[in-house]
């Protein structure tokens, strides 16, 4: 395992961040309800981590190995009036949390389950800072790639993860069951290969 050091204005959050990371998770899944496809999404993954993950802390599933960063900063000091500074002494400014997961050959996977940041601190460098801590100890724990979840429109989240390097490489196609028994109904039968 490889060791790895956390980015200025990083810090592993303990049980004494609990209170503002579930705040920053409330905060994320209000905004994700606001997108398209958002409910159904926040619905299933507040779902997965209602109890808190394994490691009985916010923004990670149950029964995995994860862990949640926090950066720090000050909303009302910084390099701009009204921008946060990571770094700065301060109340936690964003979250991020991520996982390990077991391929079918028992390889290591990382999955990102989130990254937030307070929209005064956004365009600051904080969830780049962030994003880096949690692909730092995935790598740190030998995971050859990293997994997260992006919704259709959500320009500015697809190209904050496409500039750190991320790529699409699969859609997950979704349909309501109470309207697929019609829109079957209506269509042409499909051939089986």
């Amino acid at each position: 395992m490889a060791a790895f050091e956390l980015p200025a204005g990083i810090r592993l959050a303990s049980h004494d961040d609990l209170g503002p990371v579930r705040r920053m998770l409330d905060d994320a899944f209000e905004e994700l309800r606001s997108k398209r496809y958002g409910a159904e999404i926040a619905a299933r993954e507040l779902a997965l981590l209602a109890d808190g993950g394994a490691s009985g802390f916010a923004g990670i599933p149950a029964g995995s190995k994860g862990r949640t960063w926090i950066a720090t900063g000050c909303s009302t000091r910084g390099p701009a009036a009204g921008t946060a500074s990571v770094g700065t002494v301060g109340p936690a400014v964003g979250a991020a949390a991520a996982h390990v997961e077991q391929l079918s050959g028992g390889e290591p996977w990382g999955a990102l389950d989130l990254v937030y940041v307070v929209p005064a601190a956004r365009r600051s460098g904080t969830g780049t800072a962030l994003l880096r801590a949690a692909t730092d100890w995935l790598a740190s724990l030998g995971c050859h790639g990293v997994d997260c979840l992006v919704l259709p429109g959500d320009r500015p989240g697809k190209s904050f993860l496409e500039n750190a390097g991320l790529k699409a490489r699969v859609i997950v196609m979704h349909t309501s069951l109470a309207t697929c028994g019609r829109e079957l109904a209506r269509s042409e039968p499909v051939q089986e290969p």
